[in-house]
C-alpha cells in the first residue's frame, strides 16, 4: 500500500473530508482505485467504502475499451457504461424534491445499486 501515518498531516485532512471528486478516473487502474480504498478504511477507521467519504468519480468513459470475459457481464458493463453515457449529456431527467424545489439530482437505476450491509 502507501506508508502514511494516521497521525500525518495529510491523514488528517483526509479524516476531515466529505467529498473527493476524482476527474479522469476512467484513466486509473482498478488496484490503484482499491488501494484508496483500502487507505482511507485504515486511517478513518471505519469499514464503508472510502471510509465513508463520498467519491464522485469523473472522465471520460468513452475512452475505454470494455472488456468481460463472459456475455453476461459484458452485457452489464455495457448498460452501465450507456447509463454514464446519457447522465454526461443530459439525458436522464431529475428529480424534483418536496415544494417542488428543482433539483441536480437523478435517479440511479435500482438494480445498479450495491446493497449496504
Amino acid at each position: 500500500m502507501c506508508d502514511m501515518s494516521p497521525r500525518s498531516v495529510i491523514a488528517s485532512f483526509i479524516k476531515r473530508t466529505k467529498l473527493i471528486v476524482w476527474d479522469e478516473c476512467s484513466m486509473i487502474s482498478k488496484d490503484l482505485i482499491a488501494t484508496v480504498d483500502r487507505l482511507f478504511r485504515d486511517i478513518s477507521k471505519v469499514d464503508a467504502p472510502f471510509g465513508g467519504r463520498l467519491m464522485v468519480f469523473g472522465g471520460d468513459f468513452r475512452q475505454q475499451v470494455l472488456r468481460a470475459d463472459n456475455a453476461h457481464l459484458a452485457g452489464e458493463l455495457q448498460r452501465f457504461a450507456s447509463h454514464l453515457l446519457s447522465v454526461g449529456q443530459g439525458d436522464i431527467p431529475t428529480l424534483t424534491l418536496p415544494r417542488n424545489m428543482p433539483s441536480d439530482y437523478i435517479q440511479i437505476p435500482q438494480d445498479m445499486l450495491l446493497p449496504w450491509r
